[in-house]
Protein backbone atom coordinates (compact mmCIF):
# COMPACT_ATOMS: atom_id res chain seq x y z
CA UNK A 1 0.00 0.00 0.00
CA UNK A 2 1.29 3.44 -0.91
CA UNK A 3 1.66 5.57 2.21
CA UNK A 4 0.60 8.67 0.30
CA UNK A 5 -0.65 9.18 -3.18
CA UNK A 6 -0.82 12.88 -3.89
CA UNK A 7 1.76 15.36 -5.09
CA UNK A 8 0.89 17.68 -2.21
CA UNK A 9 1.65 14.91 0.27
CA UNK A 10 5.05 14.20 -1.28
CA UNK A 11 5.76 17.94 -1.27
CA UNK A 12 4.79 18.10 2.41
CA UNK A 13 7.06 15.17 3.29
CA UNK A 14 9.92 16.68 1.28
CA UNK A 15 9.72 19.74 3.54
CA UNK A 16 9.55 17.82 6.81
CA UNK A 17 11.89 18.92 9.60
CA UNK A 18 12.74 15.23 10.05
CA UNK A 19 15.47 14.01 7.71
CA UNK A 20 14.04 10.47 7.72
CA UNK A 21 10.75 11.84 6.37
CA UNK A 22 12.59 13.75 3.63
CA UNK A 23 14.43 10.55 2.70
CA UNK A 24 11.10 8.69 2.55
CA UNK A 25 9.75 11.38 0.24
CA UNK A 26 12.76 11.10 -2.05
CA UNK A 27 12.50 7.31 -2.17
CA UNK A 28 8.81 7.54 -3.02
CA UNK A 29 9.44 10.13 -5.71
CA UNK A 30 12.27 8.03 -7.14
CA UNK A 31 10.09 4.94 -7.45
CA UNK A 32 6.98 6.77 -8.69
CA UNK A 33 8.32 9.67 -10.76
CA UNK A 34 6.48 8.38 -13.81
CA UNK A 35 3.14 8.79 -12.00
CA UNK A 36 3.43 12.49 -11.17
CA UNK A 37 1.69 15.06 -13.35
CA UNK A 38 3.57 17.95 -11.73
CA UNK A 39 7.11 17.01 -12.75
CA UNK A 40 8.24 20.62 -12.44
CA UNK A 41 7.15 20.72 -8.79
CA UNK A 42 8.84 17.39 -8.09
CA UNK A 43 11.98 18.67 -9.82
CA UNK A 44 11.96 21.80 -7.63
CA UNK A 45 11.60 19.72 -4.44
CA UNK A 46 14.46 17.43 -5.44
CA UNK A 47 16.66 20.32 -6.49
CA UNK A 48 16.05 22.04 -3.13
CA UNK A 49 16.84 18.81 -1.28
CA UNK A 50 20.26 18.61 -2.96
CA UNK A 51 21.15 21.53 -0.67
CA UNK A 52 19.88 19.80 2.48
CA UNK A 53 21.94 19.84 5.68
CA UNK A 54 22.09 16.05 5.79
CA UNK A 55 24.43 14.18 3.48
CA UNK A 56 22.09 11.21 3.09
CA UNK A 57 19.27 13.51 1.96
CA UNK A 58 21.55 15.33 -0.50
CA UNK A 59 22.87 12.07 -1.95
CA UNK A 60 19.41 10.56 -2.44
CA UNK A 61 18.02 13.79 -3.91
CA UNK A 62 20.89 13.98 -6.39
CA UNK A 63 20.30 10.37 -7.41
CA UNK A 64 16.56 11.01 -7.81
CA UNK A 65 17.25 14.11 -9.93
CA UNK A 66 19.15 11.91 -12.35
CA UNK A 67 16.11 9.67 -12.70
CA UNK A 68 13.67 12.58 -12.85
CA UNK A 69 15.61 14.21 -15.69
CA UNK A 70 14.19 11.66 -18.12
CA UNK A 71 10.67 12.84 -17.30
CA UNK A 72 11.26 16.60 -17.46
CA UNK A 73 9.70 17.98 -20.64
CA UNK A 74 12.14 20.89 -21.06
CA UNK A 75 15.54 19.29 -20.66
CA UNK A 76 17.43 22.47 -21.62
CA UNK A 77 15.71 24.41 -18.84
CA UNK A 78 16.33 21.58 -16.36
CA UNK A 79 20.00 21.38 -17.35
CA UNK A 80 20.38 25.13 -16.91
CA UNK A 81 18.65 24.86 -13.55
CA UNK A 82 21.32 22.42 -12.43
CA UNK A 83 24.24 24.36 -13.81
CA UNK A 84 23.01 27.92 -13.53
Amino acid sequence: MVWWSTRSRSHEKAQSPLSKERVKAIKYIYKNIHRFDDIKGVWEDLHRLTQDGYKSVRWRATDALGRAFAFVPDKVEAWEDLHG
